[in-house]
């Protein structure tokens, strides 16, 4: 199929006429397994001259990555598809939210947010009560911070005479936030499961989301928020989220600087208590505004909209890229 695809892209005289720069494509995958040799050999040279979409793009713009493992000539963010909220679902203003500050997801993971996701062990330990963090695991064999994480929670209960079995499944998962899993299993491919709709029914009742890197600064995380209507607090530097510029993240984010995160996990989560109300009613209204920009799934969606503008932005990048370099001509008097 792929040998296919590129036989018909090197017989095209339209691909040809602009070497594949009014060409444009999207995936839901990394793209470095995209242009895996064993996969896309025959065509990774043509996606690598054309335009794509991801939804972890890694970069924005022409100048994303070498030219070696650039997964195309033009690569821009898209939103993820999926996220755990329900079109229908009512989103309540943050004035009738019961939950402060919502996480769960695992604390270990690699690269970019090894060290954040163990730094939630904190929050883990000592939170306040109107937060809810609650970790999950990918397996019955605990990494180190889960580790850590269901000592601190033993610790606690131990204390308070509260015997409990952390590491529960989706069964266990009740609607209610008064049964609140403290560890729970949950898979990044199981996206009907109780963990996934679990989360989405909380967010629907918090005010603020933390939304940390994972292996990447890029989550699915962010999207499930903005479905929720819950404010996200963002802990990568880095992220830039889905069909930037269109999409003025920073009108409703907030974004607290990881280094911060690291030294008192704590104390920047308290530090939110500090956002006035009509600011954080502000916040919530322009996320309500850019919905629409950003959800596949809601009325009158305008990600079609967004990505072509995406597709134009990088095609006239493409284009003066890889127009004819002039010289200018010289006199003695000067430049003609």
């Amino acid at each position: 199929r792929m040998v296919r695809a590129a036989l018909a892209l090197r017989r095209s005289p339209h691909y040809e006429a602009s070497a594949g720069a009014d060409h444009f494509w999207s995936s839901t995958g990394h793209f470095l397994s995209i242009l895996h040799p064993n996969r896309t050999a025959a065509l990774a040279p043509f996606l690598r001259r054309s335009i794509g979409g991801y939804w972890k793009s890694f970069c924005a713009g022409f100048t994303c990555t070498s030219a070696p493992n650039r997964p195309g000539a033009c690569v821009f963010e898209i939103p993820y598809p999926t996220n755990a909220v329900p079109p229908s679902a009512e989103i309540a203003p943050p004035a009738r939210r019961n939950v402060f500050l919502f996480f769960s997801g695992t604390l270990d993971v690699c690269c970019t947010g090894r060290q954040t996701r163990c730094k939630i062990v904190e929050l883990v330990r000592n939170h306040a009560p109107d937060m809810l963090i609650s970790p999950s695991t990918r397996s019955s064999k605990l990494g180190r911070c889960s580790l850590r994480a269901v000592e601190s929670l033993n610790s606690t209960h131990a204390k308070a005479r509260r015997p409990q079995s952390w590491l529960t499944t989706a069964g266990n998962i009740d609607s209610d936030l008064a049964s609140v899993p403290q560890l729970h299993f949950a898979s990044n491919t199981d996206l009907t499961g109780g963990p996934y709709r679990w989360l989405g029914r909380v967010m629907l009742k918090s005010k603020f989301c933390l939304i940390p890197a994972g292996d990447t600064c890029t989550t699915s995380r962010l999207y499930t928020a903005i479905a929720a209507g819950c404010i996200p607090v963002v802990l990568c530097d880095f992220l830039v989220g889905g069909f930037e510029p269109q999409v003025n993240y920073s009108s409703f984010w907030v974004k607290i600087p990881t280094a911060a995160f690291h030294r008192d996990p704590i104390r920047a989560v308290e530090n939110l208590r500090h956002i006035p109300d009509a600011e954080v009613t502000q916040k919530f209204q322009a996320m309500l505004d850019i919905r629409a920009d950003v959800l596949y799934s809601s009325r009158a969606s305008r990600t079609g909209t967004n990505f072509l503008l995406g597709v134009q932005q990088c095609r006239k990048e493409l284009l003066a890229s890889r127009a004819p370099k002039t010289h200018a001509k010289w006199s003695r008097s000067g430049t003609i």
